[in-house]
């Protein structure tokens, strides 16, 4: 999101663990750091979490025709290698951060049905934070 940081995200944690003292809750943290995420964000994912969403066609054409027929190439000296791309957000582009964020956002989308859980997201970061009352609260709530 524009004008966000990380510093927002630990304010958030902060509040989260100081409003959970107060009302004497059990806190649990689970940390995800999605290796590669940027480079290993599956295009076909992308295209078909597009159509689920009911884009505009015009869009989903632009997108899709962005993503076909890329490759990588490798030179070293006289040599050079090819190979064809099926995954990636090309790195310091404008359209990486939207790409990630449409398979992201999916996945937000599934941990949002948990009502004990608070969700801290950063670029390819997770936070997910349970409360309860008990141990067994946030262990019935998460499951």
């Amino acid at each position: 999101m524009p004008q966000k940081c990380t510093e927002d995200a630990l304010m958030r944690l902060f509040e989260f663990i100081l409003n959970g003292k107060k009302r004497k809750h059990f806190t649990t943290f689970v940390f995800l750091d999605i290796k590669g995420a940027f480079d290993n964000a599956w295009w076909p994912a992308i295209l078909s979490l597009l159509r689920s969403a009911n884009i505009p066609g015009n869009l989903l054409a632009v997108i899709s025709s962005f993503l076909k027929d890329r490759t990588a190439t490798l030179s070293l000296g006289h040599c050079s290698k090819e190979r064809p791309l099926q995954k990636g957000c090309t790195q310091g582009s404008v359209s990486g951060p939207l790409l990630w964020n449409i398979i992201i956002n999916n996945l937000l989308d599934k941990v949002s049905t948990f009502s004990c859980c608070e969700t801290i997201a950063f670029a390819d970061d997770l936070l997910l934070c349970f409360q309860g009352k008990t141990l067994q609260d946030i262990n019935r709530e998460a499951q």
